[in-house]
């Protein structure tokens, strides 16, 4: 068989490969070893052409941080601060993440505080899942039956997706803004009279813009954080179906010119961040709260409409607010660079 041969040929060159990175691996573990020895006892030229060869490939990710912290005092020993200041944005570029620890020494560290290491940008996305709520600013009775203005339900959810970008703007204060898709459904229930009873269902799909801000407490690999902000958003769609008791079913109808075309809201919430390599994962509560009235009140006051004569049910002017839970991911972007 022709695979045959290729087959042998690829084993025998990926374990040429394994023994290459092996022996390397090996011949910088020494190479380290020998920096340590030499920086102990004051000989610091011979330290860089021992290390700075195997910063690229050779180390393991504990002796890659350990060359780099040697390297930099050697430098800043041989008087060498330009130097020491490249290999320093080099390392905080690798490790941005880096805690300084009991034993580092004093040189390294004090450099490394010469440096601005915060995060600039975050970028992430969120999906989840939405609950609307209605509160009704002033109920349309269309039914002799006195008080009988229905009942509103979230009985179904709805979801939503986004894209963040985030400003860091401190340790402790994120502001982000957002796109987001949101789809939003809600029913409501009534009686036009003593022998008839009507259910309406409504789903909308949404655009919208938040722009809030959020506020971090503690630091660890889970925090709690609080958000504050505004939300504008664009009805792309909506349409809605009615059920009559007994028997009889609209087709979808399409209610967009009975809605105002644009939304907004205050956003309040929070969650819980937990910390990964250069990332966070976050789970994320929010409720956007309604500012103005849905209700586009030339489009509801049509009489000519199936919904008032076929199935005598008129829009209430109300608010429509939403509860939003999430599960996010933000990769944070880091810029090192000098105070």
């Amino acid at each position: 068989m022709k695979s045959k041969p290729i087959l042998i040929l690829a084993l025998f060159l990926a374990t040429v490969a394994g023994s290459n990175l092996l022996n390397a691996q090996e011949n910088c573990a020494l190479n380290l070893k020998r920096a340590q020895e030499l920086f102990s006892i004051g000989q610091i030229e011979e330290i860089p052409a021992l290390i700075e060869s195997c910063l690229q490939s050779g180390f393991t990710s504990e002796e890659k941080i350990l060359a780099y912290k040697i390297l930099i005092n050697a430098y800043v020993f041989d008087d060498n601060p330009e130097k020491a200041g490249v290999v320093m944005l080099g390392f905080l570029k690798k490790y941005p993440e880096y805690d300084v620890i009991s034993t580092d020494p004093s040189e390294f560290v004090n450099l490394m505080q010469q440096f601005d290491n915060r995060p600039r940008f975050s970028v992430g996305l969120t999906l989840g899942g939405t609950y609307s709520v209605i509160r009704v600013i002033d109920p349309v009775n269309t039914s002799p039956v006195s008080g009988n203005y229905g009942s509103y339900n979230s009985s179904s959810m709805g979801y939503h997706a986004s894209l963040m970008f985030i400003k860091n703007l401190n340790s402790k204060i994120e502001l982000s803004i957002e796109t987001d898709l949101k789809n939003t459904v809600f029913d409501q229930t009534l009686a036009p009279n003593n022998f008839t009873s009507n259910s309406y269902y409504e789903s909308q799909m949404i655009v919208s813009l938040p722009v809030s801000a959020t506020y971090t407490f503690g630091k660890g690999k889970y925090t709690p954080y609080a958000r504050l902000g505004f939300n504008t958003g664009l009805l792309i769609s909506s349409g809605a179906r009615m059920i009559t008791d007994p028997g009889t079913e609209s087709p979808s109808l399409s209610n967009l010119d009975s809605r105002e075309s644009l939304s907004f809201y205050g956003v309040l919430g929070g969650g819980v961040k937990f910390k990964i390599s250069k990332a966070y994962l976050f789970l994320d509560l929010r409720y956007n709260l309604a500012l103005a009235n849905q209700v586009e009140n030339s489009g509801r006051n049509r009489t000519n409409t199936d919904e008032l004569w076929l199935y005598q049910s008129r829009d209430d002017n109300f608010y429509h607010d939403d509860l939003n839970f999430s599960l996010g991911f933000v990769r944070t972007l880091y810029q090192p660079r000098k105070k």
